[in-house]
C-alpha cells in the first residue's frame, strides 16, 4: 500500500498478520497463500503451534470508493477461550515512515500493534520484529 503525505512523496505502508488467539496465548500463523478477485485480496494462513489447535484464518482487504477495508475471518475458534477473554490479533506494521518526537511520521521503521478484535488497534509497546 502507498500513501502520499502533504509533501507529495509516496510512502510505503505494509501490514502482516503475526498471530491470533485468546488472552495471552497467541497462536502463530503460516506464510500466506494470496488470492485475488476484483478489488478484493485474501491472504489465507494456517494456524501454527500446539497440535490441539487446527484451522486457518483469512486476512482480507477490499478497495472501495470510500477507502480500504480490512478484516479477519477465522475458520474456527483459534484455541480455547476462557471467560472474559477477548480475541487478540497481532499485526506487524512496516513502513518507510517513523513517528518523530513532535508526533509527525517521517523516516523508516517497523512497529508492532496489538489489540482486541472489537476495538481500535493500540500499540503493544516496543518495536516489532520485522
Amino acid at each position: 500500500m502507498q500513501a502520499k503525505p502533504g509533501d507529495g512523496a509516496p510512502r510505503r505502508i505494509g501490514m502482516k498478520l503475526r498471530s491470533v488467539g485468546y488472552g495471552k496465548r497467541p497462536i502463530g500463523v503460516s506464510a500466506a497463500q494470496p488470492r485475488t478477485s476484483g478489488s478484493r485480496i485474501e491472504y489465507r494462513r494456517s494456524l501454527l503451534g500446539n497440535d490441539s489447535v487446527a484451522g486457518a484464518i483469512t486476512e482480507w482487504y477490499v478497495n472501495t470508493a470510500s477507502g480500504l477495508e480490512q478484516g479477519f475471518t477465522p475458520e474456527s475458534a483459534p484455541g480455547e477461550r476462557k471467560d472474559g477473554e477477548r480475541l487478540r490479533v497481532v499485526l506487524a506494521l512496516e513502513s518507510d515512515l517513523r513517528r518523530a518526537g513532535d508526533g509527525r511520521w517521517t523516516g523508516a521503521g517497523v512497529h508492532r500493534w496489538c489489540g482486541p478484535a472489537s476495538a481500535a488497534l493500540r500499540p503493544s509497546g516496543g518495536e516489532g520484529r520485522g
